[in-house]
This record gives structure tokens, C-alpha cells and sequence, in this order.
């Protein structure tokens, strides 16, 4: 018959299912109780060594072990073959217990004490398997349905942050599997560090559609798109009812308000001076009423670049008196003051950069040029200087080695698109090439490499700055955004991730207005599919030989370009962050982008 130990470590371990081992444990206890069943009791006496004044020979031993004889009066023991008692001598009186007897006392003491105990934990054991095992199985069987329920929402959350689809489809699937949670898993996942970190990422993505707004003179499509984007985002937080402050819509006309606004400060970048078109003289008369008399005194001839959020404590009195309301309607000759410093500031035009290198600690690193008489020229995002590996595994993509990026530079957000090279044909008088589908903001395409070059150098005339053409290693450095897999989004990619033909072939890539397809760490879209873009570098069939300061490798004239990043056309493995390959005409699936140089 087993014991209750083993009985019970049948049942934990599920050799036992729950009736057989009730049955088995009744069984055992009954016949406990009967005295059919024998309970071992372990006895340990004391070694007979220990014991002292006791005659060696066994006929001794078991005599004074069994009767053990008191100081005040005699006793008497059967002889070896069991006749008539045989008188024992009285010992010597003592004051105390002989040595003999104290052994033997202690002894059965503790056999009995022993046994106690082990009755005792018995009964202990079975009043607790008889009473707990009931609530013990319901308490683990809810607790292990709270944590299914609190698992599940966790899941369904991280699985779409990691996901990256923010498009209509992508937040109508999410709130579908949402709505499938019970009460129970939406109470518990309402208050798990998921949920706050959704929330969070909610509103990371309203803040990058605010910060188009803050670029400057944006097409009414772009402004529509930012705000409907917008209220795509507060009404999916809502709908998962998150309640946050934060999460609300930020009109266009909301901007133009006071510079106070908390909101606006904190998506507003260094480029926000940039994108007024407005006369020299109109633009001082503003900002003067912030402006304090120590700032007037510093600003250097050639550069205009103050932006104060609210009125300076110390402002001139001349100045502080004055509202904005009040500055434009008096006259710009009383509003323009000594010193004599800012009327040569007014009268000398200004064409300064909005790119700079302190962007780069910027939350929202986004720069736009204006080009002169003609409006704003393509956003960009200022990226940080670094070293990596450069090279891929095709023999062309060969040897790897390690490039180090000197500066930090500007790289266009998207593709230019056929609106931004619309305006440099119309500048410079020269036909547009005829693209295979509508719409301005596609990626320009059927373009040569010449084509490209032409449009970076025209950018650079317009705005006074230094656009170009990335080199084939500034290209990758890009696309990478300090990661080392395959893709810039992981050895996987998937259709979230880029614009490629994965099980069917597509005809056309997606306009910059798309917000379907995730960015890449550098806040870079479309870097790999939609369409392939030209770099700077001559072709050559390995990088044996490749500079390793991140300049272009040109060759001799006629030679075929390097193109980059693949197109909608492609298969995965042509998107890979080291893919490369070569090009000499114009097609429907290369286009480009452009970066600028940063002065300190």
C-alpha cells in the first residue's frame, strides 16, 4: 500500500487523476485507523557505549533494559528458562536515581515523545488533504485564468507596436480584435505598462503629423492629410478608451496663435522662422516686440535666427510696450530702432539655412529650405555622424569593411517627388519627363543620373546651401540607421516595411502623402522599395579598393551609376540594406533623393 507522501506526489505530478487519488488517500486512512495498516514508527535508542555501569553480556542487557529496578525496594526476574522469580539484591541506598535507570527513562521518553509526534503530523497532514484540496484547485484554476485573461490584451498590444501599421486598415484590425476581449481581459490589460506605452506611442505619432505642420508652406492636400491623420489617431484612442490630455487634434490655425502655446513649442523646430515669405523689413517689425535689447545688439549681419517663445523680462521699454497687434500697424520706420546694426540687417537680404548641425539633438530633426521666389524646397531630417560595417553577402557587395561618417548631414524624408522637380523644370525651362501615373507626389522617375545631378545643383544655386546627391556609403549609412541585419527593420521585411513585390507584382510605388509603410530609425521613408535611387558613385564590381571616410568612388565618364534600395518591382532580396547594382538610363521604377552638407 503506498503512503500518503507518495499518494501525493502521484497527484501533483498527474499520474493520479483527482478521484483515485481521493479513493486511494480514503482507503489508506481507514485502514490507518483500523489497525489494518501499520504505521513504521522510527525508534533510535542510545548507543550502548553511552551507556554506563551496564554488564556487557546480553542476558544482563536485556534484564535491566526490561526491568528496570527502583532504590526503595526489591525486585525480582524470572530466571534464564523461565521458573520462579529469582530475588534481585537490593542495591545501596542513594540520593539519587541509579546510573542505570536514568538511560533507560530517557530512553522510553523519548520513543514516546517520538511517536506523539508522529501521530500528531499525521492527523496534521490528513485534516489538510481532506479540507484544502477543493479550494486549492479553484484558487489555481482562477489564477491561471487571470493571468490567460491579463496575457492577452499584453500580447495583442505588443504585437502591434511592434508591428508598425498605423494605416486605416492596419488600426481597423486592431480595434476588431480589441472589441473580441472580454470584460475581464480589457479590465486588466486597461492598467498593464502596455497600455501606457501604447498610449505613449499614440501620441509619438501625433506629434510627427504636427510637426508637418510646422514646416512651412504646405500644399492644402498635405495640410488636409496631417489633420485627417490626426483625428484618425485621438478617435482610435478613443475608441480603446484612453483618456489622455495630450491626445487631441492640432488645427493648422492653431499654430498660427500665440508662441505661448505649450503645444506648438513643443513641436516646433529651429525651421519654424523659415517658413514665412514675407519682406525682411515685415518680419523684424514682428519679432521686435520679443526681441531684448541685448539680443538686438548680438545679431550678426549675416544670420537672423531668434525665436523666443514669450516676452523677455528684460526687454527694452520701447519694445516691451508693444503687442504684436500694435507692432504691424505702426510704421516700420518707428518700429526699426537703434542700433544701427539692425538697419543694415533690414536692408541686406537674408537667405540663411534652416539645416543645421544642432538638429541633430533635436526631438523632430526636420529642415526646410526656402527657395528663392519659388517656396519651400524638400523636407529633411538631419541624421548624426557614425562609423559601420558597409557590404552585404553577393560577391559585388565585397569585401566588408568599416566607414566612418565624419559630420553629421540632411537627407530628404522621401523621395523627391514629381511636384518638388515639377518646380526646378518649370525654374529652369526644361520639360518634365512624362510620368507612368498622376499625382505630384509620387517619386519622380524616368530620370537619368544627369537629370538628378542637375536638379541637387540647381537646389544648391536657389537656396544658398549645399545639396548633392548622397555617396553609395552615406546612402547605406542611411538606409541602416545603426542597425546590422539584413533590412533596416530586421532579417524579415514585410509589406508594412517597404513597397516591393512580395506575392504578386506591383505596378506603381506610393506617394510621400502614404503613412501605410514605417519609417526607419532615421525617420527616413521609402529607403528600400517604392523606388530605386541614384547615388553619386561610378559602378564597380566590388568594393575592393572603397574609400573608408564615406565618399563617393567615381570613375571614368560614360561609366554605369550605382543604384540603391530597390523598387516596387523587386523581390525582398533586393532590398536589402547592402544590395546594390547598376544603371546608365532612365526607367520607370529610379528615382532619387538628395542630401545637404551641414556647416557647424
Amino acid at each position: 500500500m503506498k503512503d500518503l507522501r507518495k499518494l501525493a506526489k502521484e497527484y501533483a505530478q498527474n499520474v493520479l487523476d483527482r478521484d483515485s487519488y481521493h479513493k486511494s488517500r480514503r482507503e489508506l486512512i481507514q485502514g490507518i485507523c483500523a489497525g489494518e495498516i501499520e504505521v513504521k514508527v522510527h525508534e533510535y535508542l542510545t548507543p550502548l557505549e553511552d551507556l554506563p555501569n551496564v554488564d556487557d553480556t546480553s542476558e544482563n542487557i536485556i534484564t535491566q533494559l526490561s526491568y528496570p529496578a527502583t532504590a526503595d525496594s526489591d525486585a525480582t526476574v524470572p530466571d534464564r528458562a523461565g521458573s520462579a522469580p529469582v530475588a534481585r539484591p537490593k542495591p545501596k541506598a542513594s540520593p539519587a536515581p541509579s546510573s542505570a535507570a536514568r538511560p533507560r527513562l530517557i530512553i522510553r521518553q523519548k520513543n514516546i515523545v517520538i511517536a506523539m509526534t508522529i501521530i500528531i503530523l499525521l492527523a496534521v497532514i490528513t485534516l489538510t488533504i481532506l479540507l484544502v484540496p477543493a479550494t486549492d484547485d479553484s484558487s489555481v484554476q482562477i489564477t491561471e485564468v487571470q493571468v490567460a485573461e491579463y496575457n492577452s490584451g499584453q500580447i495583442l498590444i505588443t504585437d502591434f507596436i511592434q508591428q508598425k501599421n498605423w494605416s486605416q486598415d492596419g488600426l481597423t484590425s486592431f480595434i476588431t480584435s480589441w472589441q473580441q476581449l472580454s470584460d475581464e481581459e480589457l479590465t486588466a490589460v486597461q492598467i498593464s505598462p502596455e497600455m501606457k506605452r501604447l498610449t505613449s506611442t499614440i501620441y509619438q505619432q501625433l506629434l510627427d503629423e504636427r510637426a508637418l505642420l510646422s514646416l512651412g508652406d504646405l500644399s492644402p492636400g498635405d495640410i488636409k492629410n496631417a489633420v485627417a491623420n490626426q483625428r484618425t489617431l485621438v478617435n482610435f484612442a478613443n475608441q480603446l478608451g484612453i483618456n489622455d490630455a495630450r491626445l487631441t487634434v492640432l488645427e493648422p490655425e492653431l499654430q498660427a496663435g500665440t508662441e505661448t502655446d505649450t503645444e506648438i513649442v513643443e513641436i516646433e523646430t529651429e525651421t519654424v522662422i523659415e517658413t514665412t515669405v514675407e519682406p525682411e523689413v515685415e518680419i523684424i517689425a514682428e519679432e521686435s516686440t520679443n526681441e531684448t535689447e541685448e539680443e538686438l545688439l548680438v545679431i550678426d549681419t549675416e544670420t537672423i535666427d531668434v525665436v523666443t517663445s514669450e516676452p523677455q523680462e528684460n526687454a527694452s521699454p520701447a519694445v516691451a510696450t508693444e503687442s504684436p497687434d500694435s507692432a504691424r500697424e505702426t510704421p516700420v520706420e518707428e518700429v526699426i530702432i537703434e542700433p544701427v546694426a539692425t538697419k543694415k540687417v533690414v536692408q541686406k537680404p537674408v537667405n540663411k539655412a534652416s539645416c543645421k548641425t544642432s538638429l541633430v539633438k533635436s526631438r523632430k530633426p526636420f529642415c526646410r529650405d526656402k527657395i528663392e521666389g519659388v517656396g519651400n524646397g524638400p523636407t529633411m531630417v538631419v541624421i548624426r555622424n557614425g562609423k559601420f560595417t558597409m557590404g552585404g553577402k553577393n560577391s559585388n557587395e565585397q569585401p566588408a569593411h568599416t566607414v566612418t561618417i565624419a559630420s553629421p548631414f540632411a537627407m530628404s524624408v522621401h523621395e523627391i517627388s514629381f511636384g518638388d522637380y515639377e518646380i526646378f523644370c518649370t525654374s529652369t525651362g526644361t520639360a518634365c519627363p512624362k510620368q507612368p501615373w498622376s499625382g505630384k507626389d509620387y517619386p519622380v522617375v524616368n530620370i537619368t543620373h544627369r537629370d538628378a545631378t542637375s536638379y541637387a545643383a540647381w537646389l544648391s544655386e536657389k537656396t544658398g546651401q549645399a545639396y548633392r546627391l548622397p555617396s553609395e556609403a552615406e546612402w547605406e549609412y542611411a538606409a541602416r540607421a545603426g542597425t546590422k541585419t539584413e533590412y533596416p527593420f530586421g532579417d524579415e521585411i514585410l509589406i508594412t516595411n517597404a513597397v516591393f513585390s512580395d506575392r504578386k507584382k506591383l505596378s506603381a510605388p506610393l506617394p510621400k502623402s502614404d503613412r501605410s509603410i514605417n519609417r526607419n530609425k532615421f525617420r527616413l521613408y521609402h529607403m528600400v522599395g517604392n523606388v530605386r535611387e541614384w547615388v553619386a558613385d561610378t559602378w564597380h564590381n566590388s568594393y575592393s579598393g572603397a574609400p573608408g571616410d564615406g565618399s563617393a568612388r567615381i570613375g571614368s565618364a560614360g561609366s554605369d551609376y550605382v543604384v540603391r534600395g530597390g523598387s516596387y518591382t523587386d523581390s525582398a532580396d533586393a532590398l536589402r540594406s547592402g544590395a546594390r547594382n547598376n544603371s546608365s538610363s532612365a526607367d520607370n521604377y529610379t528615382g532619387f533623393r538628395v542630401i545637404q552638407e551641414l556647416s557647424e
